[in-house]
This record gives structure tokens, C-alpha cells and sequence, in this order.
């Protein structure tokens, strides 16, 4: 949103997509991606939420029927490629690669 700081963004995103709640001192920012795919250009901030309450819940029903934990050795085969990234940046210990 206009003039909205990245954490509290990421706060609201997680309320609005699966109404789980957090503090923006419980974020920390572990990954940035910079992807241009053809006219569409997107920067991903990921972050690890370090506390957080409630139990997701589909809110967005035409975009996700339903969110799964998986180890991080364990991933299924279709992962979200820009929620992959951010597993990849986290697990290289990178923030950012080119």
C-alpha cells in the first residue's frame, strides 16, 4: 500500500490472506528477489515471522484453497516461485542473490 513501511505491510498481508496476527517486531526480513518477467516486474521481500497467533485460514479462496506446513526438506513439487525463493535465500543464508 501507498507509504506503508515493508513489515507493516507484511503484517497486514498475513492478516488479509490468512488471519493469523503478528507485530512488526516479530518480523525480520530474510529475503530480497528482484524478478522481471517479460512487461511485469516484481521486488519479494520474505520475511521469518518469529511469533505469531490464530491458525490460517483460506481467506483467499480464488488465489488459495488451503495452506500445508512441510519441513524444508521436504517440499511438495509445486511451491509458489516466489515462495520458493525465499525458502532458497533462507537455506543459502542470502538475502539477496543476483
Amino acid at each position: 500500500e501507498f507509504k506503508e513501511e515493508p513489515k507493516a505491510g507484511a503484517v497486514r498481508e498475513l492478516r488479509e490472506e490468512t488471519g493469523m496476527e503478528t507485530a512488526t517486531d516479530h518480523l525480520e526480513l530474510i529475503s530480497v528477489s528482484n524478478d522481471i518477467n517479460g512487461d511485469a516486474h516484481f521486488v519479494t521481500l520474505g520475511f521469518m515471522c518469529h511469533e505469531c497467533s490464530g491458525e490460517p485460514l483460506a481467506l483467499e479462496p480464488d488465489e488459495i484453497t488451503v495452506w500445508e506446513w512441510f519441513p524444508l526438506d521436504a517440499l511438495p513439487e509445486h511451491v509458489f516461485p516466489p515462495s520458493l525463493k525465499i525458502i532458497k535465500n533462507y537455506q543459502d543464508g542470502a538475502v539477496y542473490k543476483h
